[in-house]
Parts: C-alpha cells; structure tokens; sequence
C-alpha cells in the first residue's frame, strides 16, 4: 500500500551498469543484453527463464551478471531442475578475444548449490577491463565433479568500455532526490528523481545517471532544492526548472518545467538559493528578494501570502550570503552577523521562541559566521575559526551536541574545530575538515552519514574510508563528496537512482531477489515487502524506519531478505505501509512495526521491532492491511477490523481508531477481504462486493465520491470469483473470467470491463499499477509505469494490460508494491521490477557514460 506521508531524498550522481548475462540456448549459450532482456541473437525466442522439463539432464546455468568496472562479478549458477544431492559448480574464464589480466584474471571458482535448491551466487574476481579498448569476449565454462551425469555448459559475453569515473565536476550540490554538478565547462549535470522534470533535460523520467540540462551555458552558480534547481547565467539572471506548485520557479505561473525558464525582471543577481519550494536571491544592491511558498513567512515580506513574483525582503540591507533550508531562510550580513525568517515551530531560528516569523529576526548568540546550512527543521552555522553551532530540531541527534532534544538557540557541535566546509542535509549534517576527511551527525536511517550502520550519531562521525576530498553535499537522506581528482563518491539512500553507482534501484524487467528459493507467499507494501517460506519462516527486505517493518530488531535497511525473528509455522503475511501481520500456526495474528494508529492490534500505539500479539484474534483465516489500518477474517465468515479510521476504513460505522481488533457489524458469510489505502472491500457470500472507507477517487464503486463508514455495495458487482484492492482502485475477477475496475485512474465512478485475455486465474494490485495471472501461468500488467514496475522493458504508462518480458508462463503469485512488483515463480523463486531499494552505507564512486 502506498504510504500516506512523502519522504525526499537528494543526491546521487549516476553511471551505466555493465551488465553480462548467459543464459543456455542448446547447444550454446545465449546473450542477454541490459536488465536481462534476450537480444536472442539467432532463434527470435526469448528464454527469460530456465526450462524445466524432469526428463532432461541435470544441466547447469550461468546468467544475470552485473558488475561495474573494476569490480568482482556476480554469477547466478542455476540448474535446471532439482538434485537429490548437492551439486558442487565450478565456473572458469577462459580467453576469448579479451587479454587475460589485462581486462580480467583468469579464475576459476567454485560454488555449492545444496540439494534441494535451484540456484547459487558465485563470484569471477577483480574484472579490470581497459576503457579505451575495443569491446572484448569472455569466455565461461561451467561443471561438475559431484555429479557425473550433469551436463557441461559453456558460453560467452561481450565486455563493454562503457563508464568511466566522473571527473569534470567542479562543484556537486545534493537536492530532494536528485543531484545536480557543475561542470568545468559551466554547464549543469543532474540524476535521480525526475518526477516534476528537475533534472532539466526536457522529460520527467528518473534518471541514474547524468544528465544534461537543457540549454544551460557559462553557469555562474547552481543551487538546487527538494523539487526545483535555479542557476545564475553569465549575464547575471536566474533560471529555474522543476516542481513549480507554488511558483517557486518565479515565471510567474504553477506549471512544472523540465527545461529551465527565466525568472523574469531580476537582473544583477549575486547568489541565488533554494528551499523546499521557495527560492531567494541577494539582488545588486546586496537587499534580498524571494518568491512560492509563504505559508510560514518565508518569502520574508511580512505577509504569509504565496507569490509567484520575487518580493523584498524587508528590513534586510548589506547582506553577503543567503541558505534557504525547508520553510525557513537565514541571511549572513557584511559584518558577519546573522538573520532568519519563515517556519520556527521547531526552533530553527534560532531566537529562543517557536514563533514564526515573516520577518527577519536577530540569531542569539552567534557572531563570525562564514558559512550556513538549513535542513527541514533545524539550521547550522561555522565560523571561520571552524566551530558550529546548530539549532532547531534535535530528535534525530542533528544538532551534534550529544543529545535529541532541542534548542531554541544555537548549541555547540561536540568536538567540532578546523572544519572547512559545511553542507546541511534534511535531518543531518557534515563537514569537510581541515585533513580533507569528512565528519557527519544526525539521521542516519538511511546510512547517509557513511558510517557503516543505520543507527543515527548525536555527535560528529568520521565517514569511513572517505580521504582527499575537496567537497561535500549532504542531500535529503544521502550525502555526496567531489574528491580532489574531481570524481564523486556518494552513499546513503539510493530510492531514485541518487547515488550513482549502478545500483539499478528501478528496473523496467525483472531482477531475482537474492537468496530467495522454496517460496510460497509474496507480500509487498510501500517500500518493503517479505516472503513466506516453505519452511513457514519469514524474510523481509528494503525500507525498515517508522517501527520497523522487517521484524528483526534493527533500524537498518537492506536489499537482501533476512529473516523476522521468531516466527516459525506462519501460514500468511500481509503488508501495509509501515507495518506487518502474519497468521500463525494456530490461526492468531502477529504484528509489527509502525503502530501510531494501533495498526498492530496489541491496544497500544507504542511501535514494535518485533511481532507481537494482536489481541483476541482465533480462528483467522485471512489477514490484510491497508497503509495504517489491519482487518482480519475469521474462518465462520465475520470479520475484524482495527487501526486508522480517519475515513472510516475500519466499517464500524464511525470515524474513531480502534486500538484491538473489532467486529465489523452487519457482516456475516464473508469469503475474501482486501485493503487499500484507506478503504476496504470484503466479498459477500452472495458473491456481490461491499467497500467502506474513503471515496474521494470512487473506490467504493457506488456512483459517488461520498466517504462511508459502514459498508455499502459495489454497484452492478454480481457472480464475483475474487477481488483485489489497490492504493485508490480495485478490481473484481469474475466467475465467468472477466476483469472490472473501479477507483482513480480508471475514468469512472463505477465499475468498468477490462480488456483481459480469457481465462484469467488471479488478480493483484499495487499503488497505482495491476497485474493479473494468465491462463498459462504468465503475466500481465498494466497502469503507471514510471519506474519500470511493468516489467515490459520500458518506463511507459499502460492503459491496458500488456505482456511482461518473460513471464509466458511459470508465474505462481504477483503482489504489487507502490511502486515495484514481485512475483513469485512455480520453481519457487522471487523476482521483481520496479523501484526496488539498494542503499549504500559507504561511499561509492559515481559513474557517467564515456
């Protein structure tokens, strides 16, 4: 389910994967080109999957090989079926077209794949291939001693030149979720989220590597935002581009922009800065001007009224240097003296109240500053003896003085001297030190502060294995470093492809999820989804903050599954936006993770980093959560609901949040329940559908747009075999094969026909995005496709369903995420697409096509 609450995150700088991948095609191998999509070079067929016919002999795979230069390569060894006893794989390169230790070493290595499972990861080391050489061929043979009957298989690659280190760079600075660099050339490079066109190269698709904004020469500055970045040009004007729904771009409209546009009647302008959606410049007679979102006063004019103009503000003169951080502004003078406007409920101005204000105020107790940096809710300065001061919000440790609590006035930075540089992310910050390493403190759930942990540090950090460096940018969540040599070094997270480093954080076609084998169950919620084993054990993945929603007593996120602790004998998962439920061995429900709205059941609203018990549940048949509400289907058809109710998605008739499991009055006989956002819909024993919850984008399917708390019937909804719900949409299978949708993004208020194949066996659902299994085990898919969760190879929208690449047949399950889906196959694998999670909890270079 899609969460409710919008998270940015800012930097990255990107380069191009190399990618190698074998995939047998009697009586040779077949190569597979980027993101595993057959080239099928020499029969048209594509082979996505492994054969599994039990009479064949036993043969061994190589394939989905991805590695960045100058890196170890990642082999999956896979056989063909599965053997009663372990098959010990040994995998060799050989000499090809390719010089032996020169563009690889030539190895070989061996891996055990265990009997009874498919597949192992094995790893060919150190492949260093030249970049100015001509492509070259690799050479593989893979075999066995262990078994005698196993058939050889060899094959080939080609290895590319295609990325090199960035290295024109002359200043980084980190945004939202994207990045953007200035070039020594004075032109602009941007990568990461593209959603509102901010990384100005005329389109809205992300990004992971740099890009070139459009029509940008002879730069004189660059600063970039949540959502927006504006430059100064050589004739000393400013141009905007990105999100622009509070005329934060200053063109004087709402519109979005993925080129940069001129901000018009400002001329001579000394330096421009950018906030989360309001810009501000220091004009030539050194006063300030700023412009968008004035909710908190900080435009600075004395008014909280949007303007789509540039306004002064007043009383402001002499000033030198301007930050802008979320809602707040803080402005250096020529004496070196401090001033601040805008949002201060958390104390960020630094003028001991927690009153706004839309007017300048004096900082107490802060002299000789030379640089500032502003995150969402708290604001740092350096002086030029390199000490800092912090103040505002504490709660993540962000002020760096050793608590989490905070201050209405400017606290010193434990330890802090001989920094030079200062950078301010969204709730952490860094510095660069007169050694030319890098400390940092604050929030760090995303390892933003390179530390090697996901646990946040109240005190200034060192950044391990991070030297020489001449810059640093700490963006929303993630942190980059321009080094001496004028490469780029980023870690934290990577949602939107911000690091740069070849991750694949989105991928058009599907990837298999490591260590996943003999899985029966699939869930997936906003940003993290689990598995059910065969062995009744349960392993989660990706985004793990607000409670933790992967069960296993740590804050960290990873993009390899591990396993929930203490669960054993489960019979079902269900996934919301940031937590978890499970059914157990004896038909009682467990939860986990977030629980401000006492979505675990347990009539607490205290969060879990382990399952608990939710309260007075037997006999539970089925378990479903939607983003912060959890309902439970009982095995003589009634049915619990508990949790948020805001909307009235619990169907007890009321608006008020239940903290234990309660009985949904009226319903008896139900034979299936789904969740969406905030809504639910059960399946009657008449096999008509009843929804409740909210209905602002009619996904209650009645006609209206008219929110209940009780249930009410879909309309025109008969002779229903199943139901799915999505985040604001559902869909019915019918007994007779056919497919109806109702809800956002369909176009009605009711529901409609979709043009599906015949014989469709089940339907799924995820944040604004279906899919449904085919007669013949494929599967199709269709809806918002911007970060490839379609798994058709592209990032194009789908109004109707359309094949995924190389799911024919095979699929047992698909679960759609809010904006990934995963699939479960007959053999017992998981693979997915989408926008799926790899954060870097150190630094990584970023990389650039040639």
């Amino acid at each position: 389910m899609k969460s409710k609450k919008w998270s940015a995150w800012i930097i990255g700088a990107a380069f191009s994967l190399m990618i190698l991948s074998f995939q047998n095609c009697s009586p040779g191998f077949e190569l597979l080109g980027p993101m595993n999509q057959s080239l099928a070079s020499w029969d048209g067929v594509i082979r996505d999957d492994i054969p599994a016919d039990p009479n064949a002999p036993l043969s061994i795979y190589v394939r989905n090989v991805e590695s960045p230069q100058g890196s170890d390569i990642p082999f999956s060894v896979e056989l063909n079926k599965v053997s009663d006893v372990s098959v010990v794989v040994q995998v060799q390169t050989k000499v090809g077209s390719a010089t032996p230790d020169v563009d690889y070493k030539t190895t070989a290595v061996s891996v055990t794949i265990p009997a009874g499972d498919l597949s192992a990861v094995i790893r060919i080391p150190n492949l260093v291939y030249a970049l100015n050489l001509s492509p070259r061929v690799l050479i593989l043979e893979a075999t066995s001693a262990s078994i005698g009957q196993i058939v050889q298989r060899e094959g080939f690659g080609v290895i590319k030149p295609t990325e090199k280190i960035v290295s024109d760079s002359k200043q980084i600075l980190a945004g939202g979720s994207f990045n953007c660099a200035l070039t020594n050339d004075n032109g602009v490079q941007c990568w990461g989220a593209n959603v509102f066109g901010q990384l100005g190269n005329g389109n809205m698709i992300t990004s992971s590597i740099p890009v070139l904004v459009a029509g940008l020469t002879g730069v004189k500055q660059l600063a970039v935002g949540a959502g927006h970045a504006c430059v100064i040009t050589a004739a000393d004007t400013v141009k905007c581009w990105g999100r622009n729904t509070s005329g934060q771009l200053g063109n004087r409209d709402l519109m979005n922009s993925s080129v940069p546009v001129d901000v018009p009647m400002l001329t001579g302008v000394k330096q421009v800065t950018v906030g989360a959606s309001h810009t501000c410049v220091i004009t030539a007679t050194d006063t300030v001007n700023c412009w968008g979102w004035n909710a908190d006063g900080q435009l600075g004019d004395g008014t909280t009224t949007d303007s789509l103009v540039p306004v002064e503000v007043s009383p402001l003169t002499a000033i030198k240097r301007i930050v802008a951080g979320g809602s707040h502004v803080c402005a250096i003078s020529n004496t070196d003296t401090l001033k601040c406007w805008g949002r201060n409920v958390e104390g960020q101005l630094g003028n001991n109240s927690q009153a706004s204000s839309s007017v300048p105020v004096d900082v107490t107790g802060v002299t000789g500053v030379s640089q500032l940096g502003l995150g969402a809710s708290f604001s740092c300065a350096m002086n030029v003896a390199g000490s800092v001061k912090c103040w505002g919000n504490g709660t993540s440790g962000q002020l760096g003085n050793g608590t989490v609590v905070a201050s209405l006035v400017p606290v010193d930075v434990t330890g802090m001297t001989g920094a030079k540089q200062l950078s301010v992310g969204n709730s952490h910050a860094c510095t660069l030190m007169a050694d030319d390493t890098v400390k940092c403190w604050g929030y760090n759930g995303e390892a933003n502060l390179g530390i090697r942990s996901f646990t946040n540090a109240p005190v200034a950090t060192t950044v391990i294995g991070l030297a020489n460096v001449k810059q640093i940018a700490a963006g929303g969540a993630h942190t980059c470093a321009l080094m001496q040599m004028n490469s780029m070094k980023c870690w934290g997270s990577n949602l939107d492809s911000q690091l740069g480093n070849s991750s694949r954080t989105n991928s058009s076609a599907l990837i298999d999820v490591e260590d996943l084998a003999n899985t029966k169950q699939i869930a997936a919620g906003t940003f993290h989804a689990c598995a059910l084993g065969n062995d009744g054990g349960v392993k989660c993945w990706g985004y793990n903050r607000n409670g933790n929603q992967l069960g296993n007593n740590t804050v960290a996120i990873t993009a390899k599954p591990i396993a929930v602790a203490g669960l054993s004998g489960i019979k079902q998962i269900a996934i919301g936006s940031y937590h978890n439920c499970v059914i157990t061995a004896t038909d009682t429900v467990k939860c986990w993770g977030l629980n401000a709205d006492g979505q675990l059941g347990n009539n607490t609203t205290t969060n879990s980093v382990t399952p608990v018990d939710a309260m007075g549940l037997t006999g539970v048949k089925q378990i479903v959560a939607g983003s912060f509400h959890t309902c439970a289907l009982t095995m003589t058809g009634t049915l619990k609901c508990w949790g948020q109710s805001i909307s009235g998605q619990l169907g007890l008739g009321d608006t008020a949040d239940a903290l234990v499991p309660t009985d949904v009055p009226t319903l008896t006989g139900v034979k299936q329940v789904v969740a969406g956002n905030s809504h639910t819909c059960a399946l009657a024993a008449d096999n008509s559908v009843l929804c409740w919850g909210l209905n602002s984008s009619s996904q209650l399917g009645d006609g209206t747009t008219t929110s209940s708390s009780s249930p009410i019937a879909v309309t025109g909804m008969t002779g229903v075999a199943q139901i799915s719900g999505g985040y604001i949409r559902n869909c019915a299978l019918t007994t007779a094969g056919e497919v109806k949708c109702w809800g956002n993004y369909i176009g009605t208020q009711l529901p409609v026909d979709m043009p599906v194949p015949a014989g469709v066996k089940s339907i799924s659902q995820g944040g604004f995005h279906a899919c449904i299994v085919t007669a013949q085990d494929g599967l199709n898919c269709w809806g918002n496709n911007i970060y490839g969760q379609l798994g058709d190879g592209t990032f194009v929208n789908k109004s109707i369903p359309a094949p995924v690449r190389g799911l024919a047949s095979g699929v047992k399950q698909a679960v759609g995420g809010e904006w990934q889906t995963y699939v479960l196959m007959s053999d017992g694998r998981v693979r997915g697409a989408g926008r799926l999670l790899r954060n870097i909890a150190v630094p990584v270079d970023v990389t650039t096509p040639l």
